[in-house]
């Protein structure tokens, strides 16, 4: 009897050691996660391309991916063309179009490269994009394609940036931004 009360006795003290011990390492968790504040290495990338960049263009245009009818001809479907084609703006998909600078600029890089505050989107299949931004730099254009239909994006290879990076507040500012930039094809 005398073996059991012994044994029970270091498995309560070893239960309390435990319990102590991933009470503390709880809390250092929280406040390292409370003093760091997370910012994704892409937008921060982002914040430099869009910052040094010579011209931001803010577009709106038909379809860019996936099939479309030929307008000639409602037999045949082709493929949609990127909004940039082999570093060339392809000028016959925009509806209209705005140039980003000053105040502006600066809202949309605090807009776009801010930390999300929740989950990310949620996305549908659609991805039928119909306003880009698009950057030039030293005559480099790069791009971001944006489907409010969906909350898909797509991008030229230079930049990586995705719904994982939107919160529902980032989306709807992005929407209200191009809307108040005066576009209103597909909005």
């Amino acid at each position: 009897m005398a073996h059991y009360k012994n044994l029970y006795l270091r498995m309560y003290v070893f239960l309390c050691i435990l319990y102590v011990s991933c009470t503390q390492i709880n809390k250092e968790t929280e406040t390292l996660a409370n003093q760091i504040k997370i910012t994704s290495p892409n937008l921060e990338n982002l914040k430099v391309l869009i910052s040094s960049s010579d011209t931001i263009l803010l577009v709106s245009h038909d379809k860019t991916y996936g099939p479309i009818f030929d307008k000639n001809n409602l037999d045949t479907v082709v493929l949609a063309q990127p909004i940039v084609l082999n570093n060339t703006i392809n000028r016959k998909l925009i509806h209209e179009s705005r140039i980003i600078k000053g105040d502006s600029l600066k809202k949309l890089i605090a807009i776009i490269t801010r930390p999300i505050n929740g989950d990310p989107i949620s996305v549908a299949t659609c991805f039928d994009p119909h306003h880009a931004f698009i950057l030039i730099h030293n005559q480099q254009k790069s791009f971001i394609d944006l489907c409010f239909t969906c909350g898909g994006a797509a991008t030229s290879d230079d930049i990586i940036f995705s719904f994982k990076d939107c919160d529902k507040n980032k989306w709807d500012e992005l929407y209200n931004f191009i809307k108040n930039q005066g576009i209103k094809y597909m909005l």
